[in-house]
């Protein structure tokens, strides 16, 4: 579970990179320098702990919460979890305002240059924005990072102390026990409709309600935007003309992050179905058995 729900925040850690431009400036500093997630996205690119090689030689990739195997000609290709770490990392270096804050010293830039071999043409082919990350990249190695400099601004930053005293001495493992116990059932056909009603409760549209208003994600427009792109719910346009215009570079990423939704839909139509089924044959099973009378 705990691999899963890792893997799952990689999809959260890009929305909220899409999003550094309308964050508080401390939230983009911890982002940027705290934690520096440029550099500590890299390794995940390098060695990715969502693809393994078995004993024979076969290789799997973590896809929608299972191992699958997958042959020799794909193993290149993205799956959702590989895309969302190269958008995070398009995300972080491209935007103008992470630029402006975030230094480029002699660490960050060896480990930048350490990308440059994993762009190839199958990639670009999946994720054409990659090419101006790529030709970012190549820039980078051939300047010199600048000196740092001392500044003498004084940031002040909200800490959440309460949060803090609340979490020091918090048994996880034991409050996740107690709400397994009061809250979930082990019958299958409840447990899937506490899923579902889960998954509606932590739906992206009921997040972007409490968001500011989106701007068009066309380059060079910045009207606000009040339409969103059908497929992947991830880009918002101020018009049908914007997205036209913009539908060949948005079009691979658009694939990219919806191509195993239909997928997912129908392996849950199935379990849903297939817990009915099991019930069903179970009360048949108990309604069937002979009853045994104790005859004195």
């Amino acid at each position: 579970i705990g691999f899963a729900v890792a893997v799952t925040s990689v999809s959260m850690l890009r929305l909220i990179t899409e999003q550094m431009g309308t964050l508080p400036v401390s939230v983009v500093s911890r982002v940027l320098e705290t934690h520096d997630v440029i550099v500590a996205l890299i390794p995940l690119i390098e060695h990715p702990p969502w693809t393994r090689r078995r004993r024979d030689g076969t290789i799997e990739k973590f896809i929608e919460q299972k191992w699958i195997p997958v042959s020799a000609n794909d193993r290149y290709r993205l799956t959702k979890t590989e895309g969302q770490v190269w958008l995070a990392l398009y995300n972080l270096l491209m935007d103008k305002t992470c630029r402006a804050k975030y230094e480029f010293n002699t660490h960050r830039k060896e480990q930048l240059l350490r990308l440059k071999r994993y762009f190839h043409e199958i990639l670009i082919d999946q994720i054409p924005n990659l090419k101006d990350m790529q030709r970012f990249i190549e820039e980078l190695a051939l300047s010199e990072p600048p000196a740092p400099t001392q500044s003498a601004l004084v940031m002040i930053e909200h800490v959440p102390e309460m949060r803090e005293k609340i979490t020091k001495d918090l048994d996880a493992e034991r409050v996740a026990a107690e709400q397994k116990k009061t809250f979930f059932s082990n019958d299958p056909v409840a447990r899937q409709k506490d899923v579902a009603r889960m998954a509606q409760t932590y739906n992206l549209d009921n997040f972007e309600e409490v968001l500011e208003v989106p701007v068009c994600a066309r380059p060079g427009c910045g009207q606000a935007a009040t339409n969103r792109c059908s497929r992947c719910k991830s880009e918002w346009y101020c018009s049908r003309k914007c997205q036209v215009a913009q539908w060949k570079q948005h079009k691979a990423i658009c694939a990219l992050l919806t191509k195993d939704s239909k997928s997912k839909a129908s392996s849950s139509s199935a379990t849903a179905a297939d817990a009915i089924v099991a019930e069903q044959q179970r009360k048949q099973q108990n309604k069937n058995k002979p009853m045994i009378e104790l005859i004195d």
